[in-house]
Formats: C-alpha cells, sequence, structure tokens
C-alpha cells in the first residue's frame, strides 16, 4: 500500500509538471522549457506573416503600386484572424489545464486522455494556422503578372528564411548571409560575381530549414508522450535528432561563408567572412579591450617614430594572432553545442533525482580557450607597455583594480608593471582620456548577438534591401 501511494504520488507529480511545462511553453512563449521548446510547441503562437513582411515581398516580387495597397489589406486581415485563433486556443488551453487538474485529483493522472487534451487546442491552432498561410499566399499570388509570378520561389524562400532562421539554438544556426551582404552595400561588380554563391547558398539553406521543420513536426508526438510520463530517455533521443537538422542549418551557413568569401573579389571577401563569423559566433568574436590601447598609445603626442613602428608592429602580430584564436574558439563552440540536449536531460534527471547543486557548465575547451585569449591580451598588454616609457605609461588607464606596489591591472589578474621607477598608474585616466574602464568583453559587446534589420534578397546592383527587423528576439 505504501509502494502504491508513492508510485502514485510520484505520477501524479511527473504529469503536473508536464502539463505545466507545456502550458508555460505555449501561453508564455517560452521556446526553451525542456523537451517543449525543442519540439516547437510554442510556434503555433507565432504568426508566419507580419504586417513588416510588406517591404521583404516587395523587394522581391516589385509589386506595382496597387499591389502593394491589396498586400497591406491581406497582412491586415492575416493578422485580425491569426489573432483571434490565438486567443480562442489560448482560452482553451486553461480551461483544459483545469480539467487535467481535476482528473489528477480524482486519481487519473495516468489516463492517456490528458495530454490529448491539452494538446487539443494547439493542434487545432496549427490546422487553422496552416489554412490562414495557404490563403494568404494564394490571395498574393492571384494579384501577381508572369514576370512576378517567375519570382514566386525566391520569395518562398526569403519567407522561410525570415520566419524559420531566427529559432536556431546553436552559435551559426541564425545567420541570415542574405541580409548581412546586403547590409555591406557592395559595388554592383562585386554583387555580380557573387550572384551564383548567393543563389545556390538560397537553395542550400532553405532545403536544411525545410529539413528541421519537418523533424520537428516528425518527432512532437514522441516529445509529446515523454513529457507526459518523464521518460527522458525518448526524450533526448528526440531532441537530439532535431539537433543533428540543426548542425545541418548551420553547416549550410557555414559552407556559404567561404564560397561568398571566395566568389568576393578582394578586399570584399575578407569582410565578409570576419562580419559573417562574428555574427554568427558572438562568443568567439568579443571586441578586445586592447585595441582600444592601441589607439589610446598612438594617440599620445610625446611618441617617437621608432615607439609608432614598433606599437604598429604589436598591433599587426596581435590580429594575427587573436584571428587564429577565434577561429579556434569557433571549432569550439563547433563541437560543444550539438551535446546540449544531453547535458539539459541529464541536469533534469539530477534534478528530478533531488540533486539540486548540478549546474550548467562551460566545456573544458571552452574554459581552456577564454584562458588562452586571456593571457593573449595579458601579454600584448604588457608588450605595449614595455615600448611606452614611465611617464607614457602614466596617462594610458589600467585594467581594474591594482592593491598595492606597481602592478598594472590586466585583464583576469594582474600584469608586472614595466615601470622601472615603482610610478604607480593613476587610477583615473588623466585629462583627454576615456573617463571610464576597459572591460575585457569590450565596450558594449554580449554574448548575445542582435538581430539584423530584415532584407529580402540579395541585390544585382548591390544596392541595400530595406526593410524592418526580424521576427522576434535573437540568438
Amino acid at each position: 500500500m505504501i509502494r502504491q501511494s508513492w508510485i502514485h504520488r510520484r505520477l501524479t507529480r511527473a504529469v503536473l509538471v508536464s502539463m505545466a511545462t507545456l502550458t508555460a511553453v505555449c501561453l508564455s512563449g517560452n521556446s526553451h522549457a525542456q523537451f517543449g521548446g525543442q519540439a516547437g510547441f510554442a510556434d503555433a503562437f507565432q504568426p508566419t506573416f507580419l504586417r513588416r513582411d510588406a517591404q521583404l515581398i516587395n523587394d522581391v516580387l516589385k509589386l506595382e503600386q496597387w499591389q502593394r495597397h491589396i498586400l497591406e489589406s491581406l497582412l491586415e486581415d492575416y493578422s485580425v484572424s491569426f489573432k483571434m485563433e490565438t486567443e480562442t486556443a489560448r482560452l482553451k488551453m486553461k480551461d483544459q489545464t483545469e480539467a487535467m487538474r481535476q482528473m489528477v485529483a480524482s486519481g487519473q493522472a495516468n489516463n492517456p486522455e490528458m495530454m490529448r487534451l491539452i494538446m487539443a487546442p494547439l493542434e487545432q491552432l496549427n490546422q487553422t494556422k496552416e489554412l490562414l498561410r495557404i490563403e494568404f499566399l494564394d490571395n498574393l499570388k492571384s494579384q501577381l503578372g508572369p514576370v512576378q509570378l517567375e519570382q514566386w520561389p525566391r520569395l518562398e524562400m526569403a519567407l522561410t528564411r525570415e520566419y524559420e532562421l531566427p529559432k536556431g539554438e546553436i552559435s551559426g544556426e541564425s545567420t541570415n548571409l542574405v541580409t548581412l551582404i546586403n547590409e555591406m552595400n557592395l559595388p554592383s561588380e562585386a554583387m555580380m560575381e557573387a550572384e551564383p554563391a548567393i543563389i545556390q547558398y538560397e537553395i542550400d539553406l532553405d532545403g536544411a530549414l525545410q529539413s528541421r521543420m519537418s523533424t520537428i513536426l516528425q518527432n512532437q508526438d514522441m516529445i509529446k508522450e515523454a513529457m507526459a510520463t518523464m521518460d527522458f530517455d525518448s526524450g533526448l533521443i528526440a531532441m537530439e535528432k532535431l539537433m543533428q537538422q540543426r548542425v545541418a542549418v548551420r553547416t549550410a551557413n557555414d559552407q556559404a561563408i567561404e564560397s561568398i568569401s571566395e566568389s568576393l573579389p578582394a578586399p570584399h571577401g575578407d569582410a565578409f567572412r570576419m562580419k559573417a563569423h562574428e555574427r554568427g559566433y558572438p562568443k568567439a568574436f568579443l571586441r578586445s579591450p586592447i585595441l582600444r590601447y592601441f589607439e589610446l598609445a598612438r594617440s599620445l603626442e610625446t611618441l617617437t617614430d621608432e615607439q609608432l613602428i614598433a606599437i604598429d608592429t604589436l598591433e599587426v602580430d596581435y590580429l594575427s594572432e587573436l584571428g587564429q584564436l577565434q577561429m579556434h574558439m569557433v571549432a569550439v563552440l563547433r563541437e560543444d553545442e550539438p551535446k546540449k540536449p544531453r547535458q539539459e536531460v541529464q541536469l533534469m534527471i539530477d534534478r528530478r533525482n533531488g540533486d539540486q547543486t548540478t549546474r550548467r557548465s562551460e566545456s573544458q575547451a571552452w574554459m581552456d580557450a577564454k584562458k588562452m585569449r586571456d593571457e593573449l591580451n595579458n601579454r600584448t598588454l604588457q608588450a605595449l607597455r614595455d615600448i611606452l616609457t614611465p611617464e607614457q605609461n602614466e596617462l594610458l588607464p589600467s585594467f581594474g583594480n591594482t592593491k598595492g606596489g606597481n602592478a598594472q591591472g590586466r585583464i583576469g589578474g594582474s600584469v608586472p608593471s614595466s615601470n622601472p621607477d615603482g610610478v604607480r598608474a593613476p587610477s583615473r585616466p588623466s585629462s583627454g582620456s576615456p573617463d571610464r574602464r576597459l572591460s575585457p568583453s569590450g565596450p558594449g559587446s554580449t554574448d548575445r548577438p542582435t538581430r539584423p534589420p530584415r532584407h529580402s534578397g540579395h541585390s544585382k546592383k548591390g544596392a541595400p534591401q530595406k526593410g524592418g527587423s526580424g521576427k522576434g528576439a535573437d540568438q
């Protein structure tokens, strides 16, 4: 009897947890809650089209003025209809949640009907959402001429990128290279040379995104069951299948970075490659505070020609070594992040078993890479100070606080001062220097990328495609 009571309590708790998880995912839009976020349940509440998509559609199809007016009306009608459907679904889910609680209270915690109850409104919303999507596209398509219809496949790929790319979970997965290359406003000749590579990228990326979408749909039933029964093994299998598709999307981006870069004439290819890596892997490309120190050192009026040459040489060497280290950090991220589902499931298992001490942690390889970055910065900072005289060093700010002695501040620790006279660098920068400290990540930097403004497709003339911001907050 005691054993049965214990099993009932555990089962009741599992059902309530899964119920709360799924409801929270769908009603709050939190796409990262256990298995539910991986399954894309909350996507049902995200509109396929937004009013600002008018700019994207117009850029691809080159609409006439009268067509633009019709497009605005179609988007308005879609928005109103979708909002009504989502509100209805939310109310139904709340009602079903209360019904499930009553079933649990009456001892029916293991009733398969419970998951069906909570999922029914969501499934209905998905069906209605698809009908609204088809209706909108059919109405738009009926307004187009023959030349515009030839661009329809291009529009569908652009809309897929706009809606699906922001759903990335790993570095490099959400990068929109079409948007990026348009932002660079390259010469028309350069854009023409890159056009074949860009078209191939659009096709390859669309295939990867479509495969990711299909995998999410195919595994939703397995994830529903895993949530209901707290079956972590089954949930992990589904999550790892999805992770494989996420890696495929990232790979499509990574391969296109190289193909587009190689197709662009110098110096645009290298510039594109750098911008693409910075946007896709922001954790590896945090702004270096040492670059500001080089700027401050060059601004010193007492520099000799020999010192200036030495500073320039040091900066070239530093940037070369930093670039290699950043690409090493990219490689570490590519290796580490696909392991995330297994780590998350293990964390859930530990917490289920009562171990609240387990925390998410960085891999040893990533910690080593960050340590290498700190050491490079510290070593370069020391070399820069060695070039300067004691009097010149006094005019530069120090990193952090130092305690006594003549130690200059350093990133992640302290660097022995190169000042032979034991003169300590001032605690505040002197007049004319920035009145703030430099942090290791640089001013205004962050580990999380900001979503770029949206663009439709690439321009043959190299002109930027203007538009609104992307859906949702970025990755």
